[in-house]
């Protein structure tokens, strides 16, 4: 009987250990961010970096891709992942400075 007691605590033991790194590497995670245009469209990103203007983001489906940016001025909000959300109503414009939506190459 104190056999089966043993083996029963260490089988409950190691399920509950698994559940809890599988939970810790959950939480861990960032959400993704939205950007809405207005014209409506909806990109789900991981911003970058948001400056006087452009927004600088990584699409959710390649985090360690080429960066991108879109204009301020073309972008009605932004609903970031830990639910805050922005709008740029009064961005200013430079369009020399950086065309929307261009790759930029990142150096590491």
């Amino acid at each position: 009987m104190k056999d089966n007691f043993t083996f029963k605590t260490g089988i409950l033991s190691l399920v509950f250990l698994i559940a809890l790194v599988n939970f810790s590497f959950i939480q861990t995670s960032r959400k993704p961010d939205i950007i809405v245009l207005k014209d409506n469209t909806k990109l789900e990103v991981l911003i970058q970096e948001v400056d006087e203007n452009v927004v600088k983001y990584r699409k959710v489906s390649d985090p360690e891709g080429p960066v991108y940016s879109v204009r301020r001025t073309e972008i009605a909000s932004i609903k970031y992942g830990n639910t805050e959300t922005g709008t740029f109503d009064n961005a200013p414009e430079n369009p020399e400075r950086h065309p929307a939506s261009t790759p930029e190459k990142v150096h590491r």
